[in-house]
């Protein structure tokens, strides 16, 4: 896979960065660059009887989920610059 500037432009203009046409050119590269590792590292071989990372059924290796103690909420909310309804309040970024 390889983008052109116009469509890196567009993912950038969709993740609402500002890129100068310089920024451009070298994002452009770096992006294809790691598309291409990405290209190789797929080619890599699988051990046997080793499941896929990624795609196929998913498994679980890992510990059983257990129920922890987390912090209480009014010392994570001292933090917070404003807050709404015992939750971080954050400014809207998302257009209408």
């Amino acid at each position: 896979m390889v983008l052109n500037k116009e469509q890196v432009r567009a993912l950038a203009a969709s993740a609402r960065l500002g890129v100068s046409e310089e920024e451009l050119t070298a994002l452009t590269s770096a992006i294809n660059r790691a598309c291409q590792y990405i290209v190789e590292i797929r080619k890599a071989p699988v051990p046997e009887g080793r499941p896929p990372v990624f795609g196929g059924e998913p498994t679980t290796t890992g510990r059983e989920d257990q129920v922890q103690p987390s912090w209480p909420r009014e010392a994570v909310l001292r933090n917070a610059p404003e807050q709404a309804q015992f939750c971080f309040q954050t400014p809207r970024i998302l257009e209408d």
